[in-house]
Protein backbone atom coordinates (compact mmCIF):
# COMPACT_ATOMS: atom_id res chain seq x y z
CA UNK A 1 0.00 0.00 0.00
CA UNK A 2 1.56 3.64 -0.66
CA UNK A 3 1.84 5.84 2.63
CA UNK A 4 -1.69 7.94 1.18
CA UNK A 5 -3.83 4.18 1.42
CA UNK A 6 -2.51 4.58 5.16
CA UNK A 7 -3.41 8.46 5.76
CA UNK A 8 -6.45 7.82 4.53
CA UNK A 9 -7.03 5.13 6.83
CA UNK A 10 -6.01 7.13 9.64
CA UNK A 11 -8.44 10.28 8.42
CA UNK A 12 -10.68 7.31 8.20
CA UNK A 13 -10.77 6.09 11.99
CA UNK A 14 -10.07 9.05 13.44
CA UNK A 15 -13.00 10.89 11.56
CA UNK A 16 -15.36 7.68 13.28
CA UNK A 17 -13.48 7.71 16.73
CA UNK A 18 -14.60 11.66 17.04
CA UNK A 19 -17.83 10.66 15.89
CA UNK A 20 -18.36 7.76 18.37
CA UNK A 21 -16.44 9.87 21.17
CA UNK A 22 -18.86 13.12 20.56
CA UNK A 23 -22.07 10.43 20.59
CA UNK A 24 -20.61 8.64 23.65
CA UNK A 25 -20.22 12.06 26.11
CA UNK A 26 -23.81 12.84 25.44
CA UNK A 27 -24.57 9.25 26.07
CA UNK A 28 -22.32 9.55 29.47
CA UNK A 29 -24.23 12.65 30.68
CA UNK A 30 -27.90 10.66 30.18
CA UNK A 31 -26.36 8.15 32.18
CA UNK A 32 -25.24 10.54 35.38
CA UNK A 33 -28.22 12.31 35.18
CA UNK A 34 -30.59 8.56 34.88
CA UNK A 35 -28.58 8.65 38.34
CA UNK A 36 -29.77 12.03 39.65
CA UNK A 37 -31.20 12.26 43.06
CA UNK A 38 -34.56 14.19 42.63
CA UNK A 39 -35.57 15.22 46.55
CA UNK A 40 -32.31 16.99 46.65
CA UNK A 41 -32.67 19.68 43.87
CA UNK A 42 -31.80 19.96 40.09
CA UNK A 43 -28.24 19.01 40.32
CA UNK A 44 -28.24 16.30 42.64
CA UNK A 45 -25.83 14.04 40.82
CA UNK A 46 -24.02 11.45 42.85
CA UNK A 47 -20.46 12.48 44.05
CA UNK A 48 -19.20 9.34 42.68
CA UNK A 49 -20.48 10.58 39.08
CA UNK A 50 -19.82 14.47 39.20
CA UNK A 51 -16.18 14.30 37.97
CA UNK A 52 -17.19 11.64 34.82
CA UNK A 53 -19.92 14.02 34.16
CA UNK A 54 -17.49 16.81 33.99
CA UNK A 55 -15.11 14.31 31.38
CA UNK A 56 -18.05 13.97 28.99
CA UNK A 57 -18.28 17.56 29.24
CA UNK A 58 -14.64 18.00 28.63
CA UNK A 59 -14.32 15.75 26.05
CA UNK A 60 -17.77 17.57 24.03
CA UNK A 61 -15.34 20.90 24.54
CA UNK A 62 -12.10 19.14 23.02
CA UNK A 63 -14.35 17.87 20.42
CA UNK A 64 -14.75 21.30 19.56
CA UNK A 65 -11.65 22.52 20.07
CA UNK A 66 -10.27 20.69 18.08
CA UNK A 67 -12.43 21.45 15.06
CA UNK A 68 -11.93 25.06 15.61
CA UNK A 69 -8.15 24.95 15.89
CA UNK A 70 -8.06 22.97 12.48
CA UNK A 71 -10.13 25.80 11.39
CA UNK A 72 -7.77 28.74 12.31
CA UNK A 73 -5.20 27.10 11.40
CA UNK A 74 -6.08 26.01 8.32
CA UNK A 75 -7.80 29.04 7.29
CA UNK A 76 -5.23 30.93 8.40
CA UNK A 77 -2.27 29.04 6.66
CA UNK A 78 -4.15 28.87 3.17
CA UNK A 79 -5.21 32.68 3.36
CA UNK A 80 -1.45 33.62 3.93
CA UNK A 81 -0.91 31.68 0.51
CA UNK A 82 -3.51 33.07 -1.06
CA UNK A 83 -2.18 36.85 -0.39
CA UNK A 84 0.89 35.46 -1.82
CA UNK A 85 -0.39 34.64 -5.19
CA UNK A 86 -0.28 31.18 -4.92
CA UNK A 87 -2.56 29.18 -7.28
CA UNK A 88 -5.37 26.23 -5.48
CA UNK A 89 -2.83 23.53 -7.53
CA UNK A 90 0.01 24.77 -5.66
CA UNK A 91 2.05 22.12 -3.88
CA UNK A 92 2.82 23.12 -0.24
CA UNK A 93 4.42 21.60 2.97
CA UNK A 94 2.98 22.58 6.30
CA UNK A 95 5.01 22.70 9.59
CA UNK A 96 4.70 19.05 10.86
CA UNK A 97 3.56 21.09 14.50
CA UNK A 98 0.12 22.57 12.65
CA UNK A 99 -1.23 19.59 13.66
CA UNK A 100 -0.41 19.07 16.93
CA UNK A 101 -2.77 21.15 18.88
CA UNK A 102 -5.30 19.41 17.24
CA UNK A 103 -4.01 16.27 18.13
CA UNK A 104 -3.83 16.70 22.04
CA UNK A 105 -7.68 17.77 21.74
CA UNK A 106 -8.11 14.40 19.90
CA UNK A 107 -6.52 12.18 22.00
CA UNK A 108 -7.61 14.37 24.97
CA UNK A 109 -11.20 13.71 24.09
CA UNK A 110 -10.85 9.83 23.82
CA UNK A 111 -8.85 9.79 26.96
CA UNK A 112 -11.89 11.68 28.92
CA UNK A 113 -14.54 9.87 27.21
CA UNK A 114 -12.63 6.36 28.34
CA UNK A 115 -12.13 7.46 31.65
CA UNK A 116 -15.33 8.34 32.21
CA UNK A 117 -16.88 5.20 31.41
CA UNK A 118 -14.88 3.30 33.44
CA UNK A 119 -15.83 5.72 36.87
CA UNK A 120 -18.97 5.30 35.46
CA UNK A 121 -19.23 1.38 35.17
CA UNK A 122 -17.08 1.21 38.46
CA UNK A 123 -20.06 3.38 40.16
CA UNK A 124 -22.54 1.11 38.84
CA UNK A 125 -20.49 -2.05 40.03
CA UNK A 126 -20.46 -0.75 43.13
CA UNK A 127 -24.35 -0.18 43.10
CA UNK A 128 -24.51 -4.04 42.53
CA UNK A 129 -22.29 -5.55 44.89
Amino acid sequence: MKLEDYRNHYYEFSGKASEAARQLSFVGIAVVWIFKVDNQGPLAVPGALIFPAALFVLALGLDLLQYVWGALIWGAFSRHHERQGKKDSAELSAPPYFNWVGLVFFWGKLVAVIVGYILVFTHIVSLLG
